[in-house]
């Protein structure tokens, strides 16, 4: 209509689209060297996904040392703020996926007894009296026995008990004991006759 002013047009602001910095990242997880790209503008949520999809080991497992000064900030976090040089080297630690220490009580199929000898000869008896009765491992044994000097601490003391890997046995019962050199035997000293010994 004549006499109306016509309203002024307002056109939104062109931004020219800057292209995403992408950086390569290398870092080495259970000595084993890796390579990712990662943007400028994902998160560090998603640097961890990436180390995922890599190794297997999930972010909230994921410890990553090297990549920043100090702590790794949270997961919302932009990798710009993180001012990252191209090819920055860092480390990561954890375990995979499917990988964990799983409880024997909860597995199935669990051998009474795990067989970790580093020679088994429970299936060949002819074969372990053989490897018993070799001049060589007797002689072997008897050379160590006779150089093995024994640093005795606190003398054995008569009438009382001894604490071994056999048990409590009283001292009249231990005999031969350079026979057995690599026995550790350990003294059971109850405090309140140690202290009447002494007093006395």
């Amino acid at each position: 209509m004549e006499g109306e002013a016509s309203s002024p047009t307002i056109s939104a602001p062109v931004y020219a689209e800057e292209p995403e910095r992408w950086l390569k990242l290398q870092f080495t997880w259970s000595a084993k060297p890796f390579q990712l790209d990662i943007a400028d503008s994902d998160r560090v949520f998603d640097l961890k996904t990436a180390i995922q999809n890599l190794t297997r080991v999930p972010p909230e497992r994921q410890k990553i040392l090297g990549l920043v000064k100090g702590k790794l900030p949270p997961d919302q976090g932009r990798i710009s703020d993180l001012r990252l040089a191209p090819g920055k080297k860092f480390t990561v630690v954890g375990t995979p996926e499917g990988d964990e220490i799983k409880d024997p009580a909860r597995l199935e199929n669990l051998p009474d007894v795990v067989n970790d000898l580093d020679v088994d000869f429970s299936d060949n008896i002819a074969a372990s009296a053989a490897y018993k009765n070799d001049q060589r491992n007797i002689r072997k044994v008897k050379e160590a026995t006779e150089k093995l000097n024994v640093n005795i601490i606190h003398p054995l003391r008569y009438g009382k008990k001894l604490l071994s890997v056999f048990g409590m046995l009283p001292l009249n019962e231990v005999h031969g004991l350079k026979e057995y050199p690599y026995v550790l035997i350990l003294q059971v000293a109850d405090q309140l006759d140690l202290a009447r010994d002494q007093a006395s």
